[in-house]
């Protein structure tokens, strides 16, 4: 599981690159060659991730891919803060101490020339493992799975505090703001989506009122991703709303958005925000400016700056499950209904497997789907339990970030 979050990290740094390259941040033409490169070289490493994971987790070539893995991470948290520090500046230039911009601007390439080695060679040592790739993978296709807003509550544990804080946000009916948007915020794999999800599906939500009017006259769930842009919110918001629209341009989408949000009071849902420009907001918090008091925006992202800009209450801050409820993940992905009963033995290797989880349900999820096509031995879950790649877990991860 380790290798995996490798792999989302990647990506999270790939969904930046892709969305800085293409709103041509200024800084960042500067340094295109570079940023090129280093897109190309993580598309390249990211295709063999999963078999690394897969390779790593049944105990072959662990030492070895352990230290590429290691070496990986470190260089994609430095690409992270690189870029994120080159969307600051080029947001907040006033920021900076102008006497020594040009100073500034030197640092920033050299540091860009040394990552952009640094990524090369960790992407030709993927070679040396003779990993298999997964293909390769476009702007489009490294963007997460897209989502939807059904949930199947049955499934879904630990959540029931979170749930009702969220709902009681959307209920709410006194806010300063004609338009409240509540951040969802936390890191990945934590269930930010799935709190969503409950949230937008809870009865208190899609009831009428009283009067028999709908407590929303039109509610969305839109998967944003790294896609921040006008058309792509705007499509979704049409089908629901039943309308017609030509999207031949961002105008026209932000022109039939005003007409669809007027005089109504919607829920809308973005969910799995990356891009931390501030101006994309603006662009579409002005297509809200006719919309009825007491609507709501509910965004889901991982990063705090995109949970800043958006709020107009505190965000919601979700922190990872107990080791309890991680178990029952665990459990139900692994065995069937009672089967653990007949396991003793297992169920206490297992019980020290999912504290390593760390209280993200990903992981347990994950980890469980994984265990119940292992052998059902001591021997072979005390090697999952002890294995190398939970070392991987003491250095800087996605998840404690």
């Amino acid at each position: 599981m380790a290798e995996g979050i490798a792999f989302e990290l990647v990506t999270g740094v790939l969904g930046k690159l892709g969305s800085a390259l293409g709103d041509e941040i200024g800084l960042l033409r500067s340094f295109k060659d570079d940023a090129d490169d280093l897109r190309s070289n993580f598309s390249a490493i990211q295709a063999v991730l999963l078999d690394a994971e897969e390779r790593s987790s049944a105990g072959k070539e662990s030492h070895a891919l352990r230290d590429w893995l290691r070496k990986l991470k470190d260089a994609a948290y430095d690409a992270d803060d690189l870029l994120d520090e080159i969307r600051t500046q080029q947001q907040y230039p006033e920021v900076q101490n102008h006497q020594h911009q040009p100073a500034g601007k030197v640092k920033m390439a050299h540091r860009m020339k040394a990552l952009r080695e640094k990524i090369g060679k960790i992407a030709k040592q993927r070679h040396d493992f003779g990993l298999a790739e997964a293909g390769p993978l476009g702007q489009a296709e490294f963007k997460r799975p897209e989502t939807f807003s059904v949930v199947d509550e049955k499934t879904i544990v630990g959540r029931d505090g979170d749930k009702e804080e969220i709902v009681n946000l959307l209920l709410e009916t006194n806010s300063d703001h004609d338009v409240s948007v509540i951040p969802i915020v936390g890191l990945g794999g934590l269930g930010k989506t799935t709190l969503a999800q409950l949230a937008y599906n809870d009865e208190r939500v899609t009831d009428e009122l009283v009067t028999g009017q709908k407590r929303f006259d039109l509610r969305v769930w839109v998967c944003v991703s790294t896609d921040f842009h006008m058309k792509t919110i705007a499509k979704p918001v049409i089908s629901a709303a039943g309308e017609n629209c030509a999207l031949d341009n961002s105008d026209a989408a932000a022109s039939c958005l005003v007409r669809i949000f007027s005089q109504k009071r919607f829920l809308l849902v973005l969910d799995d925000v990356w891009n931390e420009d501030q101006n994309k907001w603006k662009e579409l918090n002005v297509v809200f400016k006719n919309s009825k008091k007491g609507s709501k925006v509910l965004v889901t992202t991982r990063s705090e700056k995109v949970a800043e800009i958006m709020k107009t209450v505190k965000p919601h801050r979700v922190k990872g499950l107990s080791d309890d409820d991680c178990w029952t993940l665990f459990k139900r992905r692994v065995f069937d209904d009672g089967e653990e009963n007949y396991y003793p033995s297992l169920v206490a290797i297992g019980k020290q497997i999912v504290k390593k989880c760390g209280g993200v349900p990903l992981a347990a999820n994950a980890l469980g789907s994984m265990m119940r096509f292992k052998s059902r031995t001591e021997d072979a879950w005390s090697a999952i339990r002890d294995s190398e790649i939970w070392s991987l877990k003491e250095e800087k991860t996605i998840y404690h970030r």
